[in-house]
């Protein structure tokens, strides 16, 4: 499924939303956070834009935002 959310003033932060075993990336537009294996969010990426929330999916990165695709490669 492709799709993208933004979340202007959550009352929750990225790492809430991402859970404790997700893990830093990098990408161009910052840094962002990849939920865990067992995360229902497990393919979706989690970017934090001042106090609003961007989350996305790999294919939506793939179809539309494909700067994002490199935040979905395995860690190393």
């Amino acid at each position: 499924m492709t799709w993208m959310l933004e979340i202007t003033q959550p009352g929750f932060t990225a790492r809430d939303v991402a859970g404790a075993d997700a893990r830093a990336v990098r990408t161009a537009q910052g840094e962002g956070l990849r939920p865990g294996a067992a995360s229902r969010l497990r393919d979706t990426l989690i970017l934090t834009r001042g106090s609003d929330l961007k989350i996305l999916t790999r294919s939506y990165a793939t179809q539309v935002e494909p700067e994002f695709l490199g935040a979905f490669q395995p860690a190393p």
